[in-house]
């Protein structure tokens, strides 16, 4: 049996306004719907100051960096230095002008240890260097020691790297480079042995 169905009939303005009802909720979702998000960063930093008068001193196996605490625009959001050394002695080096590689040597902090504030504005880093780093040149030589042959000396050899300090701030905004600066590192003695011929 066929059936028939009988329609409710709308009221007026119902129409629209199912459909603004509608255009509504599409405009909801898209606006809030999927897309990849940037990940949160930190406030805009200035770059802080870097320092300009790095001195460097080797007294037998400690070494000293002295600088002057920047100054200027931002020089108080400094936390810490990190210490760079270059890779290879400046004996080493290919040609005097070629690029110089640094590795770093240590991270201090600005109160940590190694650092010391010497109270004129300036900052006192100390490291000593281990035995593998530097040896230590003898004291003198022995009474029984056997006599040297003629024509021979003893030398003293020394090797140089290059040091810098960079500072960085709590969101480790880097300040430019330091002066850099050339240390030596004593490398003990050297005897040049005669090479002639020895009677039985």
């Amino acid at each position: 049996m066929k059936r028939v169905y009988g329609w409710k009939p709308i009221a007026p303005g119902m129409s629209w306004k199912s459909g603004f009802i509608c255009l509504f909720i599409l405009l909801s979702v898209a606006m809030t719907g999927c897309g990849k998000k940037d990940l949160p960063v930190p406030p805009p930093e200035e770059i802080p100051p870097g320092v300009t008068d790095l001195t460097a001193d080797l007294n037998g196996q400690v070494l000293t960096l002295s600088w002057s605490i920047p100054k200027g625009e931002n020089g108080d959001l400094l936390v810490g230095y990190k210490i760079y050394r270059s890779s290879v002695p400046v004996q080493e080096m290919d040609c005097r002008d070629c690029p110089v590689t640094f590795q770093m040597l240590d991270d201090v902090m600005v109160d940590g240890p190694g650092v010391t504030d010497s109270g004129d504005g300036k900052v006192l880093y100390t490291k000593f260097l281990e035995a593998d780093e530097v040896e230590m040149e003898p004291s003198g030589v022995p009474e029984d020691a056997v006599p040297l042959p003629e024509g021979a000396e003893i030398q003293e050899t020394r090797i140089e790297y290059q040091y810098k300090v960079v500072g960085y701030t709590e969101y480790n905004v880097r300040s430019p480079d330091s002066n850099v600066v050339i240390a030596g590192h004593p490398a003990g003695m050297k005897k040049d042995q005669d090479k002639g011929g020895h009677e039985e």
